[in-house]
């Protein structure tokens, strides 16, 4: 598996696992998973640690200062290769929506409004667009606050 653990692929999969992921080339989810990260982190140089910390996916708890410009890349890059955001960064619902669900399973009903709150967010740095959204949708959702 190379240079990541085995907890990270378990992190991602139990992320992932729920969503309907097209399987490209017949490969496993564990299998799209590494190659994805893999890919992301060769596109955007993070470190391992770096990697970790955005897989812990506690975004509430950090605020914006701790994310690199490189990390906000390479969420979006996960997502993009993942099929949830579109060409622009934006999410597309449905799978974005499912996305969310698995990650906030105990707070699903608060998806689909922290969805239309944090749609307002505009950037036009691609990375900078994903990453706002992301932590806006983990605050809202987490924490009940996060001002746009």
């Amino acid at each position: 598996m190379g240079r990541f653990s085995a907890q990270l692929v378990l992190v991602l999969a139990t992320i992932f696992g729920c969503l309907q992921i097209p399987m490209v080339f017949g490969e496993t989810l564990d299998e799209k998973i590494e190659r994805t990260t893999e890919i992301c982190v060769n596109q955007t140089g993070i470190s391992e640690e770096q990697t970790d910390l955005l897989m812990d996916d506690e975004f509430e708890h950090f605020d914006e200062e701790h994310f690199t410009h490189d990390m906000r890349c390479y969420m979006h890059c996960f997502h993009k290769n993942f099929g949830i955001i579109d060409k622009d960064g934006n999410p597309i619902e449905k799978e974005f929506v499912s996305f969310m669900e698995v990650r906030f399973s105990q707070k699903k009903d608060k998806v689909m409004a922290a969805m239309e709150k944090c749609r307002k967010i505009v950037d036009p740095d691609p990375c900078e667009h994903v990453f706002k959204f992301e932590i806006c949708m983990a605050h809202t959702i987490e924490l009940d606050k996060w001002h746009i």
